[in-house]
């Protein structure tokens, strides 16, 4: 699969944000996975396999922040990780979405994830952090990213590259370096860097109220578990450790962690999951209650994953289960099943 075409939303504050839509399913926005590039992100490895897993699963909303990628460059020396919640707010708002799942990974990204989350808990389903070195102000690293890079730019980005990204041949690495040098200039990134080092995490996860899965990759020493650790703590997040040697780690145990905590999520206020009589019958779980009083209105699978935000797999597992519990023989009976027990 290909990057999806680049396309732009205009920002309160002026900026012109890049993004593209690949996928189908219920909506995942991905603010950055380190190389914050829209369309070199599908030529870097170990990204490039998320991506396709996550596409094959989700509507992906990927958006390029400002000072990066293809989005507008020219940052103020009065940048602030605050001025990001205006580019989410530039593209969601653009495509008119009302509900998401947020996705952010490494230090900017899930900062950036968690204070939108924070600030907007009506339109964000569920956030999801991984790799989130420098998130915690104990255990940031100034010199590696302010000092190193404005002396020699080009070293520092060889660097990166191979602590967390793992290159398996110069010349895949020469071909990394290509790819950042790409997506980021030196000022731009010393700007953002110089940003994220006046933010900390500790004060806000707290407050983050969003349901919140929590990934690590133990295998890479460059991201302190303890740190992954105490970022799932402060959000009172799941914690899901991923093999790999690379940042993302393994995409499909990404898969399958993202999925079982998507199919968890508690019932929303506006699908209450019992039954009018104050529980479920035949033993049906809350979310199974959910499928079935959206399968008894007629909608398909797809539908339902949207608006449930879970996978279309994990929508027919649930069939599957209510036909099993209740007897039922197909969608028909249990649509019949569901208004006879009050669930339509």
């Amino acid at each position: 699969m290909d990057a999806p075409p680049v396309q732009y939303a205009k920002t309160s504050d002026g900026y012109d944000i890049a993004y593209g839509v690949s996928g189908d399913g219920p909506t995942l926005v991905f603010t950055g996975a380190g190389l914050m590039n829209l369309e070199l992100a599908w030529r870097m490895p170990h990204v490039r396999e998320w991506l396709q897993a996550l596409t094959a699963r989700f509507r992906v909303v990927q958006l390029d922040p400002r000072g990066s990628g293809r989005s507008t460059r020219d940052l103020t020396e009065e940048h602030a990780v605050e001025h990001y919640q205006r580019d989410i707010a530039a593209v969601v708002d653009r495509l008119g979405l009302e509900r998401f799942v947020l996705f952010g990974h490494a230090f900017l990204p899930t900062c950036i994830a968690t204070q939108y989350a924070v600030q907007n808990p009506g339109r964000v389903s569920a956030v999801i952090l991984s790799a989130a070195v420098g998130a915690l102000s104990a255990h940031r690293a100034p010199a590696l990213y302010t000092s190193f890079p404005a002396q020699d730019w080009d070293i520092f980005l060889r660097t990166i590259i191979e602590v967390a990204n793992r290159p398996q041949s110069p010349a895949e690495a020469d071909e990394m370096l290509e790819l950042f040098k790409q997506t980021y200039d030196k000022r731009n990134f010393l700007l953002m860097v110089a940003a994220a080092n006046r933010f900390s995490l500790l004060d806000l996860l707290p407050q983050l109220k969003t349901p919140a899965l929590v990934l690590s990759t133990p295998g890479i020493s460059f991201y302190p578990q303890d740190e992954t650790q105490k970022v799932a703590q402060l959000a009172h997040g799941q914690l899901v450790s991923l093999d790999g040697q690379a940042a993302l780690g393994d995409p499909e145990q990404g898969m399958r962690a993202i999925e079982a905590f998507l199919a968890d999520l508690p019932s929303t206020p506006a699908q209450p999951a019992a039954s009018a009589a104050g529980g479920s019958p035949d033993g049906l779980s809350s979310r199974e209650v959910e499928v079935l009083r959206l399968l008894a209105q007629g909608k398909s699978n797809p539908e339902i994953a949207k608006e449930l935000f879970i996978t279309r797999n994990t929508v027919q597992n649930h069939v599957s289960n209510i036909l099993i519990k209740t007897n039922l023989q197909n969608r028909a009976q249990a649509a019949v099943y569901a208004k006879e027990h009050g669930l339509a």
